[in-house]
């Protein structure tokens, strides 16, 4: 990535930053605090600089004077470097106590990912369990009048080395015209008879069998188009994958149309046993799944014929949904689904637009609250293979957690609700343009500044927004460690209103919704009641294993939204356990490159059933150990400091100091 050089006076703070990347973002990278209320529309034009040397591209600079663009005068957020630039910050724009508490650049405390070439390489051979051969077969003679399904497996037998070979029915109505149209050189499609979950214990891996889903008269093996999808219980992702050339073709998201049923797992549930409700729940996914297809293709000029094979990754309850299964006794005590290893299922028959010879094909789940998306994750890191211990977290409406290492590996759900997706907070948002992503209160003047997603104007405030207001109102001392706003410091921006405090994120003259943005103390007891519960599983599993924080050689973050997450932060209010920070990674979405594996590799196919047979799970429900730890997670960072010894708050001779309580 081409960077760029800036300094930013009078404090002679300087960083590299993205080529392309605003200057506030960079000011905000760096440390530099500068009064900046409208997240980065230029709306408020209060983040002035002045352009000492180098040069820039700018956009929108209508709320300065003319005499004041003629005198050099830019807005932090409407320009960008395209070089090395000399930039001093404008007096009315200017905070005291301009640097971080460690003047540290926030640019180094991201979360470092793990990119998907580096999963995906080196570590398992490219063998497609749904396969296209093309076939030769002997025209029919008096001499040999074997039929031509006979004729069919033969031909596969012998020129591509499988021992059993069967047949869909559907292919039966046309074989003969397909033969025969191709003058006798088809293609097949073949899936290999481990998709069949239930053969699993049974099969013989050294034994190659297939089973023909589709025959088309001449060689079409360079058209091996396949779909992977992620059903998340918020978002749905599917990609078009290219195997013949082994890339991605094409991707895209929405949101689950079961959100309307409710916002986790256990409203879904309960939707599905209301008459109708599974039948409704069903089609919501289906046709979100539907919609996804449309893109892709569109993005491609693909058609559906061409795809033929589709794989999903999803928990317990999304699987049981999708296949029209009813999840009832998932919730019921002792939390047994109707299945973990379900059978492919012919992707018309459950509502899906595609052709008959497609079939769907679920990675098979550990438990009812343990779904085939944590076991796409697992292979998708790699570390069932590794002997160090690595903890991976997977941060969505549901937290799922797995511990373990090459020998053994453990999980467990939590049930962190949708708060870190921006559900049951008053001005919350899901990740998208105008969600404030990033937060930073001057720690004399208690004044902040704000970047939205995308720069665009506020609309409210995302996961990673909430996670990181948390933290930086807890370090400057405008948050208690139980979370309520400490109501005698010199600001306007802290109110009651309705029998608790607020504080004012955005007014409403620079917000996007007319309205002012807060963020309230229910808020942030919601925030904080999630982390919890994804501490608390951490700590359960650790214990169940008798094994100590310090014993993980290794965490890894999945979920979209990792792919922000400023590591302190979700450290600092105790999110994640206090461990090196060389020890984090990033997978991006597991759930989504595990699915990308397994159509890629029989071998991958096979890690995912064994993954699945190899986790132990541990239910959290009804679990002591997890309700204590959990009660004791509830502060920021914990009540107990000394499991957290990196976190510190910020004090000062303007300030008074706030030492952690409990």
């Amino acid at each position: 990535m081409s960077t760029v050089h800036i300094t930013f006076l009078p404090d002679a703070v300087e960083l590299d930053a993205a080529r392309g990347e605003s200057l506030l973002q960079a000011a905000l990278d760096a440390g530099v605090y500068i009064d900046a209320a409208c997240g980065g529309t230029g709306s408020c034009g209060r983040c002035r600089l002045i352009l000492r040397e180098g040069e820039i591209e700018s956009d929108d600079l209508s709320t300065l004077s003319v005499e004041q663009r003629e005198s050099g005068v830019i807005l932090a957020c409407q320009c960008r470097a395209t070089g090395s630039v000399v930039v001093q910050l404008v007096e009315a724009a200017r905070v005291e106590g301009s640097m971080l508490g460690e003047g540290e650049a926030l640019s180094t405390r991201k979360l470092r990912s793990i990119q998907d070439l580096e999963v995906e390489s080196g570590r398992w051979r490219f063998d497609p369990p749904v396969d296209k051969l093309a076939l030769h077969l002997d025209p029919p003679s008096l001499q040999d009048n074997t039929s031509d399904l006979s004729r069919l497996y033969r031909a596969i037998r012998q020129q591509h080395a499988y021992h059993h070979v069967t047949a869909d029915s559907a292919i039966l109505p046309t074989l003969s015209q397909r033969l025969r149209e191709g003058d006798w050189n088809v293609t097949a499609t073949v899936a290999d008879a481990r998709l069949e979950w239930q053969m699993v214990c049974s099969q013989d891996s050294e034994r190659r069998s297939a089973r023909v889903v589709r025959v088309e008269p001449g060689d079409t093996t360079r058209e091996h188009v396949v779909l992977a999808v992620d059903i998340g219980t918020t978002t749905v992702w599917a990609q078009l994958l290219d195997l013949e050339r082994r890339e991605v073709l094409a991707t895209a998201s929405d949101y689950n149309a079961q959100i309307s049923f409710g916002e986790d797992v256990v409203t879904r549930i309960l939707a599905s046993n209301k008459e109708g409700g599974l039948s409704r729940l069903q089609s919501a996914v289906v046709q979100t799944i539907n919609g996804l297809i449309e893109r892709l293709l569109l993005q491609t000029d693909l058609s559906r014929a061409d795809i033929l094979q589709v794989t999903a990754a999803g928990n317990t309850i999304m699987t049981h949904l999708v296949l029209g299964i009813p999840p009832r006794t998932v919730r019921e005590a002792p939390y047994v689904p109707t299945m973990t290893f379900a059978p492919p299922v012919r992707a018309l028959d459950i509502g899906l637009k595609l052709p008959e010879h497609v079939f769907l094909y679920t990675i098979p789940s550990v438990a009812g609250f343990m779904g085939g998306d944590i076991v796409a994750g697992v292979i998708a890191a790699g570390f069932h293979r590794d002997p160090e211990v690595t903890l991976y977290i997977d941060l969505g409406t549901n937290g799922e957690i797995v511990l373990g290492n090459e020998d053994w590996l453990v999980s467990a759900s939590c049930s962190a609700g949708p708060a870190f997706e921006g559900g049951g907070i008053r001005c919350g948002v899901r990740a998208m343009p105008g969600a404030v992503v990033e937060f930073r209160i001057d720690p004399d003047t208690y004044r902040h500044m704000i970047v939205t997603m995308g720069q665009k104007q506020p609309i409210g405030v995302c996961g990673v927004g909430l996670i990181g207001m948390i933290a930086e109102m807890y370090n400057k001392g405008v948050l208690e460690p139980n979370g309520r706003f400490r109501t005698d410091l010199p600001t306007k921006r802290i109110r009651p209103r309705a029998g608790e405090y607020e504080y004012v994120v955005v007014d409403a003259a620079n917000s996007g919704t007319g309205a002012d943005i807060v963020l309230t103390e229910a808020d942030i007891e919601n925030i904080l009641r999630a982390k919890a519960a994804i501490y608390a599983g951490v700590m359960t599993l650790l214990e169940s294993v008798n094994l100590a924080v310090d014993d993980i050689s290794r965490v890894i973050i999945s979920g979209g939204l990792g792919n922000f997450l400023e590591l302190e932060n979700s450290i600092q209010i105790g999110l994640f356990p206090d461990l090196p920070r060389e020890r984090f990674r990033y997978v991006g979405n597991g759930s989504l490159i595990g699915a990308r594996l397994v159509t890629m590799s029989r071998e991958m196919l096979e890690s995912a059933e064994q993954v699945a047979h190899r986790i132990t799970n541990v239910e959290l429900m009804e679990n002591r150990m997890f309700m204590d730890h959990y009660a004791s997670a509830k502060f920021i960072p914990h009540t107990d400091q000394r499991r957290f010894p990196s976190v510190r708050r910020w004090s000062s001779q303007s300030a008074p100091r706030l030492e952690m309580t409990g």
